[in-house]
């Protein structure tokens, strides 16, 4: 028999998180944004220095970004812009150094941390359910030669395209250039480190349900005891969340950023495919459709892959759930939560001790009155009679006091809600159509003909939501009730005061700002 550990040792060395990504720490360290030392030489240990030849220039490079964000800033301010497209122009080289600036800085001061993920990495070589992942390299190749040949085929034709006639500043383009591909390199290694921590955890849970079944383990390899296998599951889910935690902390202000930084750019973009020069040449349309796919590419890639890490983390969760009571040890029984001193355990044993003498003095008087103070329908009901008299909330039972809610398809609020819907969804139509039927000449015009369609599409999609899903909504006053058998209740005192202050603040400003507009616009030749 093949020794286990050898085994395990062996799956981790095939699916090291350092060796998958080598050839693109290479590339970062060649083109000098990478402060990291050990990347060359296969099998090293990857370190970080301060005062090394890789932190120079990185820090070299981070100067010069930050030197440019603040004299692009200077100048931007030094000249009045008259419109949109020139102040979106000269905000778009400020914010674009101050990015680079960013996460040239995060990773030169969190460089010991970003090693540190692959030396925790290192701790899944030590699980007892190891899983490969067989399409990481292959995926790294085909996502840093796709996205950098086109980013970089991008940056390098724009002065190419470019109508000379807009005689906007390019001021640095070089740097700028290298900026925006510093940007790209860190959003590549962001997704792939999400996509590395979800497939370790995926994989796991997939393995673990396959050979977890009927509440038996028939597989030796899996060491065979039922109690066993639930302690090693523990383990391997500590371990697991161990790694992702290390992730978690390091990434959370790039992803922030980056975030930030995606939707600023959607803006951007948007507003120059909307100006009216880009009807000089047709190349510069399919130039600007090439950039904002860039743009979707940054944010289907930093955002919505590396936002999925956790979802197959609760996975693990359930699993544990579902060990027998008769398999529970101190283990398996705490669900990772490891607590390795003896007094710190005998002081909770002693607090809960007194928390139950407490508690059962009167356990079911308590729990009622702990249910009747906050109860979620009390608190929000006036908020849910002017949305039951506006028509929007297909609910009944909202008008009677401690009266449970109710939620009929055929019932008179549902039809009210619906005719509504119906209502709202006409007019987005009707707007929609009317808006293709005339030419808009500017982006102002094309902006204010997608306003109301939009506007009637999202009233019509709410209205929606609650109809269809209406029994969902009174479920939720229903499920709160579970709130009643709390063992040690807290009541929210300000619950009551801020749904209040919230819907006469935020209800008073929006129906006085949509009242007061057909008095404060002129003559605009427009449709509202």
């Amino acid at each position: 028999m093949v020794n286990s550990a050898t085994k395990i040792q062996k799956c981790h060395d095939e699916q090291s998180l350092q060796e998958k990504l080598r050839y693109y720490l290479i590339f970062g360290r060649v083109i000098g944004i990478l402060p990291i030392q050990g990347v060359f030489h296969r099998g090293s240990k990857l370190t970080f220095k301060k005062f090394s030849l890789a932190s120079f220039t990185t820090l070299i490079i981070t100067l010069l970004i930050g030197a440019y964000a603040i004299i692009n800033l200077i100048a931007s301010f030094s000249k009045k812009q008259t419109n949109a497209l020139e102040i979106a122009w000269a905000v778009l080289p400020p914010a674009l150094y101050t990015l680079g600036t960013f996460n040239c800085i995060i990773f030169w001061i969190h460089g010991s941390k970003f090693c540190n993920l692959f030396a925790t990495w290192n701790n899944l070589s030590r699980l007892h359910f190891p899983v490969e992942d067989t399409t990481l390299s292959r995926d790294v190749g085909i996502w840093a030669i796709v996205i950098f040949t086109s980013a970089i085929s991008e940056t390098i034709s724009w002065p190419l395209i470019r109508d000379n006639r807009l005689r906007f500043p390019d001021r640095f383009s070089n740097l700028g250039h290298f900026t925006s591909d510093t940007e790209y390199y860190y959003a590549i290694r962001l997704e792939l480190c999400g996509r590395s921590d979800r497939d370790i955890c995926s994989g796991a849970v997939r393995t673990i349900q396959r050979i977890e079944g009927s509440l038996r383990i028939r597989d030796e390899r899996y060491f065979g005891e039922d109690t066993a296998f639930w302690e090693f599951l523990v383990d391997d889910h500590g371990r697991i969340y161990q790694v992702m935690q290390s992730f978690k902390e390091f990434l959370s202000p790039i992803i922030f950023a980056t975030c930030a930084a995606n939707m600023f750019w959607i803006c951007l973009v948007v507003l120059f495919i909307l100006v009216p020069f880009l009807q000089a040449k047709d190349i510069f349309k399919f130039y600007a459709i090439w950039n904002f796919l860039h743009v979707v590419v940054r944010f289907f890639t930093m955002s919505l892959l590396a936002a999925k890490v956790s979802s197959d983390a609760h996975k693990f969760a359930d699993i544990l759930k579902q060990c027998p009571i008769e398999m529970y040890t101190p283990k398996t029984g705490l669900l990772c939560i490891m607590i390795s001193r003896v007094d710190i355990r005998s002081d909770l044993a002693h607090r809960r001790s007194e928390a139950l003498d407490i508690v059962t003095v009167n356990p079911v008087t308590d729990n009622q009155t702990c249910h009747d103070k906050p109860s979620l329908q009390e608190k929000l009901r006036y908020y849910l009679i002017f949305g039951r008299i506006i028509g929007i909330l297909p609910i009944q039972g909202v008008f009677h006091r401690g009266s449970k809610l109710t939620f009929k398809k055929c019932s008179l609020a549902s039809c009210i809600t619906l005719i509504i819907a119906l209502l709202i969804g006409t007019y987005a139509i009707f707007n929609l159509i009317q808006s293709f039927s005339k030419k808009q000449t500017n982006a102002f015009e094309i902006a204010w003909a997608a306003l109301l369609p939009a506007l009637y599409t999202l009233g019509t999609f709410n209205c929606m939501i609650f109809w269809i899903n209406g029994s969902r909504f009174y479920n939720l006053f229903s499920t709160w009730k579970n709130l009643s058998r709390l063992h040690f209740p807290v009541e929210d005192t300000t619950l009551s005061r801020d749904v209040g202050i919230w819907a006469v603040i935020i209800f008073t400003s929006a129906i006085s700002e949509s009242t007061s507009w057909p008095f404060l616009r002129h003559d605009v030749n427009f449709i509202w």
